[in-house]
């Protein structure tokens, strides 16, 4: 199986956080990950083939010209069926991979694709147009665990005006009285409580 890691954020990836998860490939993963770091988010994959159709796959790997990444892991039992249902050639999708039909069902029908992919698998498609991350995993034995889909467009705000009071605080530190400092301070508290409960909120039901 392989392993892959990623994340997604509100401002620009810095060049630290993914070598960390270069470090937590090759912790968990047991070997060097492929890495794709884009404005606001980052993927890194440790391959291990899974089935013969893997070997033709690359991940991670852009799709929806260039705007959407993906990392994949596991079989598709409905091959078939998927490539009918999307009028591929026979020729053509006998070179493709699972994770390479998964990115034509997911540039065809979007998230609705996702009821569509039968076997056991788990994905992280990231749309960097949209700002948003879909997760999708099945069992061993096909049975859908979860399909989650999380936009981070409405943190964008709450981490603006985090980092503006944070910056705020650190000035005040140099010339502010106490009372002033921590007045700043519960405002910092504020957002990132509004932060919380909106991740919260996003997530409810959806995580165990």
């Amino acid at each position: 199986m392989s392993f892959f890691a990623g994340l997604a954020c509100a401002y620009p990836v810095e060049q630290r956080e993914t070598e960390r998860l270069g470090s937590i490939a090759v912790t968990y993963g047991g070997g060097k990950g492929r890495l794709w770091r884009g404005d606001t988010a980052a993927l890194i994959l440790t391959p291990r083939a899974f089935t013969p159709e893997d070997r033709l796959d690359r991940l991670p790997a852009a799709f929806m010209g260039g705007m959407s990444h993906l990392v994949f892991d596991g079989r598709l039992d409905n091959r078939n069926e998927l490539i009918a249902s999307l009028n591929l050639p026979a020729p053509d999708a006998a070179r493709l991979g699972d994770a390479a039909l998964v990115m034509a069902a997911l540039e065809r029908w979007g998230v609705d694709a996702c009821p569509r992919f039968i076997g056991a698998f788990a994905l992280a498609w990231w749309n960097e147009l949209d700002r948003r991350l879909v997760l999708d995993i099945a069992t061993e034995a096909g049975q859908p665990v979860a399909t989650h889909i999380l936009s981070l467009t409405p943190f964008r705000r709450i981490i603006k005006d985090y980092f503006m009071i944070c910056e705020s605080y650190y000035a005040a530190i140099r010339s502010s009285t106490p009372s002033q400092i921590e007045a700043i301070d519960m405002g910092r508290r504020g957002i990132h409580n509004e932060g919380s409960q909106t991740l919260m909120d996003r997530l409810d039901g959806k995580i165990l």
